[in-house]
């Protein structure tokens, strides 16, 4: 198996592998126009896909995102979740090294939102919630650990890896198509 595509959370790494042989093909343009196609092309499309998870609210198999907490929400001004300054979107990279395409988001709450989990909040945002939120009583809320559901926004699924099959195949037929 050869890895093809590589995407990283911080501590999370998803990869797509295939039995397809692209050392054959590499070797025979010494500029390796093959893989560098296939690479951008599948940049291209991956990129766009998690653009659309974003503002579409769900995740891979279009499985919608959990809707944001009471709280949350009141915090934020609007019910979108993952998008409160935008910067993790903003920071999610690709880079190329050699024949692997490695996207990355560049922020230390990435894997948290990726995969869900809990965290306690630091002293302004439990005094920005102790101020401003109330509960029915009109007492302030007692602030412990915050649980944040899983609202994954990378990874393969099958409408993405079909696109990507398709793309290996174009380029192959063009590369035969050219006499190699």
């Amino acid at each position: 198996m050869k890895t093809l595509y590589k995407y990283n959370t911080q501590d999370v790494t998803f990869t797509l592998e295939s039995n397809f042989d692209l050392g054959d093909w590499m070797e025979a343009w010494e500029d390796n126009r093959l893989v560098k196609n296939i690479l951008n092309r599948s940049h291209r499309v991956i990129m766009s896909t998690i653009r659309n998870r974003f503002t579409g609210g769900y995740g891979p198999n279009r499985v919608r995102w959990q809707a944001l907490s009471p709280l949350t929400v009141a915090r934020k001004g609007h019910r979108k979740p993952l998008l409160f300054t935008g910067k993790l979107q903003r920071k999610i990279r690709a880079t190329f090294y050699g024949s692997e395409l490695v996207i990355t988001a560049g922020v230390p709450y990435a894997r948290l939102q990726q995969m869900g989990g809990s965290y306690t909040p630091g002293p302004r945002q439990q005094l920005w919630l102790w101020i401003n939120l109330m509960n029915k009583q009109g007492r302030p809320y007692g602030i412990g650990r915050i649980t944040i559901p899983a609202r994954p926004f990378f990874g393969f699924d099958t409408e993405l890896r079909l696109k990507i099959k398709k793309i290996i195949a174009s380029e192959v037929k063009k590369t035969e198509n050219m006499g190699t």
